[in-house]
């Protein structure tokens, strides 16, 4: 149940009563769909699998949701409520809680151009294939100004995390109040909006073509294709266009045992029958040399 008690209310009195007194409180989470939800979904739009959204922040708690600010940026966001230059409010409750409706701003005009403000998210669970960033971005400043979007990856040969860009977004001047930007991304720890210009992600990108619900990502100015994967299934290849799964490795697994141990069989077959025939020429030479012999003249 994704709506709580007074969700549709007109008056003073809920609206939506449960049969157990209990669960008042507890309906309206709005943290995750049920299965009845993503079904629906999955008909209404014929899609083939869900991603689930997990985590949300309204930025009310002055901790803002576990998010830190980069030591290695020039500036820092700021947590605040209302700002000269709008907007008015915030888009989670639209400015009908009384001191509440927080959100992050920075401020463009205070710093030198080319200076950064990196706001880095919490580790983000579960890990799932791929998980969708969605955020709305209000823009009261210089047209140059820009919002890019990295994924902090961990790899055995990097453990504090290589950050890679997943989306620029330039020209952001016309998005005020309910812009909404969807941005599916690969499985990351983190989030980070940087104003700052970088290689234009659009232009790299503009050939490829990623299949299988893959994303194109730049890496050291070269476009790839990040494929999406799941607990025992994957995609790979240049385009995401071959399909891997745990089953087929087991096939492959077993098929590369069996046609090892049958080579390995026949070698041994085959060195039997040369060591039985040789042995067998050696045999018959020694016998004849015998004969021979015996049936020396008197």
């Amino acid at each position: 149940m994704h709506y709580s008690k007074t969700a549709f209310q007109n008056g003073t009195e809920p609206t939506i009563v449960t049969r157990i007194s209990d669960f008042e409180d507890v309906i309206g989470q709005r943290m995750d769909f049920s299965d009845y939800d993503l079904m629906k979904l999955n008909r209404l739009y014929n899609c083939s699998s869900s991603f689930s959204f997990m985590d949300s922040c309204d930025f009310e708690l002055e901790n803002i949701c576990g998010m830190i600010q980069s030591p290695g940026d020039s500036a820092d966001w700021q947590r605040v409520s209302q700002v000269l230059g709008g907007p008015e409010n915030d888009h989670s409750n639209m400015g009908q809680c009384k001191d509440s409706g927080f959100f992050m701003y920075f401020n463009t005009s205070s710093v030198n151009e080319g200076d950064t403000a990196m706001l880095e998210s919490r580790m983000l669970y579960p890990k799932i294939g791929f998980q969708c960033l969605e955020f709305y971005l209000y823009n009261s400043g210089n047209e140059s100004d820009q919002v890019n979007i990295y994924t902090r990856v961990y790899t055995a040969g990097n453990p504090d995390g290589v950050l890679t860009l997943q989306r620029e977004i330039k020209d952001i001047s016309h998005l005020n109040s309910t812009g909404i930007i969807p941005d599916p991304v690969p499985p990351s720890t983190s989030i980070v909006p940087d104003p700052v210009p970088t290689s234009t992600v659009q232009n790299a990108c503009s050939e490829v073509e990623c299949q299988n619900g893959g994303i194109c990502t730049v890496h050291d100015d070269r476009a790839e294709c990040k494929c999406p994967a799941g607990e025992d299934w994957w995609y790979m290849g240049k385009r995401c266009e071959k399909r891997g799964s745990t089953q087929d490795t087991i096939v492959i697994a077993v098929a590369s045992t069996v046609t090892v141990f049958a080579v390995m069989l026949i070698i041994t077959l085959v060195s039997v029958y040369c060591t039985r025939r040789k042995y067998r020429k050696k045999t018959s030479s020694n016998t004849a040399a015998l004969s021979l012999e015996n049936v020396s003249p008197m």
